[in-house]
């Protein structure tokens, strides 16, 4: 056999082998996640006689440009960010947040009336939160930062009877997303503690 002609068809089996093996092979899993709201297995505040009737929205919430999107956001030092391919949100992340805090207020605040924005234009609500999510991001095996702009508006006028900005961090016990989204969920319970605050100590000031 001519040396030659035995040396192209070995050279045209290693490329058959390549090209099977970049197109062929197997593509790499997605992952889906979701905020979640506290896991206790009692609420926080029993039923409070200031709060129980009050109907509460919380929303609109609006997140930073660099959070809007399906892939999780990873940060690695101060100013660098990658967006996590094969582990996403399952749901628009300010619809998750805005889920997630109206089901913490409902527990902090011993309520059921409480609802993520939209709600019927009939609703009149007794108090509205309004959040800014400025800072959304951490890294999995590190920490988790939430950075949030958030006002409290009264029934009387829309009048704003409160305006904050909350800052959390948490660390992540693991390296992984599972993990990064554990960490999410505790500095959501937490800032949903500090409005919650906010709201029982307004409303036991009323007449």
């Amino acid at each position: 056999m001519n040396h030659r002609f035995f040396g192209n068809i070995v050279l045209t089996f290693l490329i058959v082998s390549l090209l099977g093996g970049c197109f062929g092979g197997r593509s790499a899993k997605t992952h889906f996640y979701l905020l979640g709201e506290s896991t206790g297995s009692a609420p926080f505040q029993q039923n409070n006689a200031a709060t129980g009737e009050k109907i509460i929205g919380v929303g609109p919430v609006e997140v930073a440009e660099y959070l809007d999107r399906p892939q999780i956001v990873t940060r690695s030092g101060q100013n660098e960010i990658h967006f996590a391919e094969y582990d996403r949100w399952a749901e628009p992340i300010k619809d998750g947040f805005a889920r997630v805090m109206a089901a913490n207020l409902s527990n902090l605040l011993g309520t059921e009336q409480v609802a993520p924005f939209p709600w019927r234009s009939s609703t009149i609500l007794d108090y509205q939160v309004t959040i800014k999510v400025v800072r959304f991001d951490g890294e999995p095996g590190g920490s988790t930062s939430l950075v949030a702009l958030w006002s409290l508006y009264g029934r009387e006028n829309r009048e704003i009877l409160k305006w904050n900005k909350f800052t959390g961090t948490e660390i992540c016990e693991k390296k992984d997303f599972e993990s990064l989204v554990a960490a999410k969920n505790r500095l959501i319970e937490k800032f949903s503690a500090e409005v919650a605050g906010v709201i029982r100590s307004d409303a036991a000031s009323l007449p």
